[in-house]
């Protein structure tokens, strides 16, 4: 699926964690699995039924913790429009990862479970993946807080785009991208160098980053490459992200935001 895909390492013992998840193709031209498909174009189709088996399915192929993080945006979204599906679409034996998403789901969504009921049971049973719960703590009661910090919280913001078609959360990502961006003019430069790099293009400002900026900079220059990258991968993808990104551009057009957006929309095209 596409929305952003990295690696971790690490540089002078400054660690980037920049997040392999699923909801990307992990920056390779393989075609996405039925089940991939389904979770990214759910909103064109949204019937819940069709969900029914998918979370089972999920997660004996998923490979790692990291692909759970836009299941649970995803699950947000369908839990509160759909809370009597609920119990329905959770496997009645969950692993670590799901019983995490899951919970994390009930909580955006607003539709926490109640001590003692089967679905808490299976919630509870199943164990807590440590790296997820870690990576999911601290959400607020809503999806619409969620404050961005880590592209983990993009992930949950990818994930709920998929199930809704809702421009809101690409809005979100855009504004995280701005936070850093408008800074400067160069800012904003080095911003669309680390994007390239992520992808795959000349490693040196990557390498450079730190030395540059410092760890606290560095890491949020980092991350809004990150986020720029799935900006405008899910644009190429998704006709209403698209939409988006072009009415966002044109009403921002003398930000560094805007600039770098178009830049890394025309690097796509050419």
């Amino acid at each position: 699926m596409r929305a952003i895909a990295v690696t971790a390492f690490a540089a002078s013992g400054l660690i980037f964690m920049m997040v392999t998840s699923a909801s990307t193709q992990q920056m390779t031209a393989r075609q996405p699995s039925a089940d991939e498909s389904l979770m990214m174009y759910f909103y064109n189709d949204p019937q819940p039924a069709r969900l029914v088996g998918f979370l089972e399915r999920y997660q004996s192929s998923a490979p790692n913790w990291a692909a759970f993080p836009p299941v649970a945006g995803f699950l947000a979204v369908v839990f509160r429009r759909y809370p009597n599906w609920i119990g329905k679409l959770i496997p009645n034996q969950p692993d670590s990862r799901t019983a995490v998403a899951v919970d994390a789901a009930l909580q955006l969504s607003g539709q926490p479970t109640a001590d003692g009921s089967s679905l808490q049971s299976r919630l509870t049973n199943a164990g807590a993946d440590a790296t997820l719960k870690a990576a999911l703590a601290n959400l607020p009661g809503r999806l619409e807080d969620l404050h961005v910090v880590t592209p983990t919280h993009l992930d949950l913001l990818w994930g709920a785009s998929f199930a809704s078609g809702d421009e809101r959360y690409a809005r979100t990502v855009a504004d995280f991208i701005a936070a850093t961006a408008n800074r400067s003019e160069p800012i904003a430069i080095e911003v669309a160098k680390v994007t390239l790099a992520v992808v795959g293009g000349p490693q040196e400002p990557l390498r450079q980053l730190q030395g540059k900026y410092g760890d606290q900079l560095a890491r949020e220059i980092l991350f809004a490459a990150v986020a720029t990258w799935g900006l405008e991968a899910n644009a190429r993808a998704h006709p209403f992200i698209d939409e988006f990104l072009t009415k966002y551009i044109a009403a921002n057009s003398s930000t560094p935001t805007a600039k770098l957006l178009t830049v890394a929309r025309q690097k796509k095209q050419n």
